[in-house]
């Protein structure tokens, strides 16, 4: 059963390219089925590529006892030339004859091609509808196409792979799988063949009634049912899982910002505001401003706080929209300019886009390993002693100066903080360093 696995993924790329219905007969398309049979010729070398999607179990996919053998055969209406270019794959060596379906549903060989090659079958006569198939004849036996129909439909010819229980699973792939053609949910658990295959990518063949895929408390089942992914349990991405959106804060799990407004319902939660009203407190959400926090392990703050960084960043701030989910945080364009010997890690750059900013709290805690004087040049100076000597810069575009701004000391956890009305480009300098550089300036000055 594992192996059918890998050759029908293969086989619904294929085919889902080139068997849907055609609404064109040119080149492109003609180029789009070649490279559907080189992907269908190459069958037997894929397995080993594709088992990860599916389960380490399939490991005896890669032996040649395993191998699956089968022959494709599919179709389509050149307009121009009022004929069906007929593909066939094999994953076997040999003539393949093809057959097309006649009176009384007769076959009558049409005409002998070689395994993977293509032909061109001249429609002569009008017809509302026919069958063509391919056999061949292999040293392990027969191996046979399952048909497709070529079908006179608003003036033109289009082909189509059979699909006898509607469950948009082709019946050669429901051969490949095991599944029943004749019946769309083969198992009985519920699940279309289609759900299982393709979606949910369970065992058509094992039972799954009660599933939860992805773990948030919704069936599989109601999931299907609700459209929304039963593989993730926040399918709009907004922060919410499905289940809660439906239960708890009655959201739509398909749309991330319920109520337009343009604050995604995980925000608007999380600054106490209502996803489905667009001004909670009589002011339009998008406006409305809230302290939000910003930790040192949200994603807006990854690129700061690397693991080898000498300090990690946090913020608190006061600011209208969604500021962790716009936040935009990374290395200054102008660290190259303003580094120095004083300065402690890379000078840091923040933007917000999302909203009105009224206040920021800047938090840089300093690692451990860095707190201790390294020059110790000023033993007499309390204010120069370990976390002590550290002090927040902003970088002030419209002078061209990196300067100074109030900062706090917390020593019993080695933060230093500032507070400001503006994000921009801030660094941490080592004040020991910097008193020392100035007095070597002054001292030169002076000779």
């Amino acid at each position: 059963m594992k192996k059918a696995f890998v050759l029908a993924a293969i086989c619904f790329v294929l085919t889902f390219s080139a068997c849907s219905e055609q609404t064109e007969s040119n080149v492109s398309n003609s180029d789009t089925q070649s490279e559907a049979l080189n992907a269908a010729q190459e069958v037997s070398d894929l397995p080993q590529s594709v088992q990860s999607e599916y389960s380490s179990e399939e490991s005896d996919l890669t032996s040649e006892s395993s191998r699956e053998h089968f022959i494709l055969c599919f179709g389509l209406y050149d307009e121009e030339n009022n004929a069906v270019e007929v593909y066939c794959s094999s994953t076997d060596s040999g003539i393949v004859s093809l057959y097309e379906s006649g009176v009384n549903n007769e076959w009558t060989k049409i005409t002998d091609v070689s395994e993977n090659e293509s032909y061109s079958y001249k429609i002569t006569e009008d017809f509302k509808e026919k069958k063509i198939k391919a056999v061949q004849e292999t040293a392990d036996g027969k191996l046979e196409s399952a048909a497709f129909s070529v079908v006179f439909s608003d003036g033109k010819y289009i082909c189509e792979m059979s699909d006898s229980d509607n469950d948009k699973v082709f019946d050669f792939q429901e051969k490949i799988y095991g599944t029943d053609p004749d019946n769309s949910d083969t198992d009985g658990d519920g699940f279309s063949d289609y759900d299982e295959i393709v979606v949910l990518k369970t065992d058509p063949l094992v039972k799954n009634e009660d599933g939860d895929l992805d773990g948030d408390g919704l069936s599989d089942k109601k999931e299907l049912e609700l459209g929304t992914d039963p593989r993730d349990a926040d399918t709009d991405g907004d922060g919410l899982s499905d289940f809660d959106e439906l239960n708890k804060y009655k959201t739509d799990p398909l749309n991330a910002d319920t109520d337009g407004d343009t604050v995604i319902d995980g925000a608007e939660i999380a600054m106490g505001l209502d996803p489905n009203n667009t001004a909670t407190f009589g002011v339009p959400d998008a406006e409305y401003k809230t302290k939000q926090i910003i930790d040192a392990d949200s994603d807006s703050l990854k690129i700061v706080n690397k693991k080898d960084s000498p300090f990690t960043l946090s913020l608190e701030i006061t600011a209208s929209g969604d500021v962790s989910g716009s936040l935009i945080a990374g290395r200054s364009g102008y660290a190259t300019v303003i580094q120095s010997d004083n300065q402690i890690g890379e000078a840091i750059e923040l933007r917000y886009d999302g909203g009105e900013i009224d206040e920021v709290v800047l938090h840089f805690q300093i690692a451990d390993e860095y707190v201790r004087n390294e020059l110790n040049l000023y033993p007499d100076v309390e204010e120069l002693h370990g976390v002590k000597r550290f002090n927040i810069f902003k970088y002030f575009e419209d002078i061209n100066m990196l300067l100074p701004i109030e900062t706090t000391i917390d020593t019993q956890t080695n933060t230093i903080s500032s507070t400001v009305d503006e994000l921009g480009t801030y660094c941490v300098i080592d004040l020991e360093k910097w008193f020392k550089n100035i007095e070597e300036f002054a001292d030169m000055q002076s000779e």
